[in-house]
């Protein structure tokens, strides 16, 4: 399995309506930014069946962006354990149960480095500092678990950028 942990784009500081960090938006900076890390994973070669993202808005549109741009077969799916605070057990119970050979997770700073930790390290103990629209590719022989994948890429926003315009 092909692991891709991405970090939500750039998003509003504040939700306009409601006040809820649910709700906050991609700021228009964010889903151009996202739009160009995207073309930059098409051009690596990046395959992805399904994506799935946290529930909150800032996740599911950049879950969006990167599928639209990845190709129109890539469902993007949301999971609750994926949210700020979520239950990495579980995620990676979904992981095993996926059936997928390209899956990327969208999510959020600290959970996808303490996710990252997990599968990499067996603990909580590495830190991956994901840029927003970071990517960090894993590989997975067997069943996802502690410990179980090797990193393969780690690529932040602008790296992504410069590779999109053949830099």
């Amino acid at each position: 399995m092909e692991l891709y942990l991405v970090r939500h784009a750039t998003a509003e500081e504040a939700a306009r309506a409601g006040g809820r960090d649910a709700d906050r938006e991609l700021t228009e900076e964010g889903r151009e930014r996202c739009r160009e890390a995207a073309r930059g994973m098409v051009r690596l070669g990046f395959e992805v069946d399904v994506i799935l993202t946290s529930p909150m808005k800032r996740a599911v549109q950049t879950a969006e962006i990167l599928g639209g741009s990845i190709g129109p077969k890539t469902s993007v799916v949301s999971l609750d354990s994926l949210a700020p605070g979520g239950d990495h057990a579980e995620t990676l119970r979904h992981l095993v149960h996926c059936g997928k050979s390209g899956v990327m997770l969208v999510g959020h700073m600290p959970d996808l480095s303490e996710l990252a930790s997990v599968l990499v390290a067996g603990n909580h103990e590495t830190a991956f500092h994901f840029k927003k629209s970071a990517v960090l590719a894993l590989s997975v022989d067997g069943s996802p678990g502690p410990g179980s994948a090797v990193v393969e890429g780690f690529l932040q926003p602008g790296v992504l950028r410069r590779i999109r315009k053949g830099e």
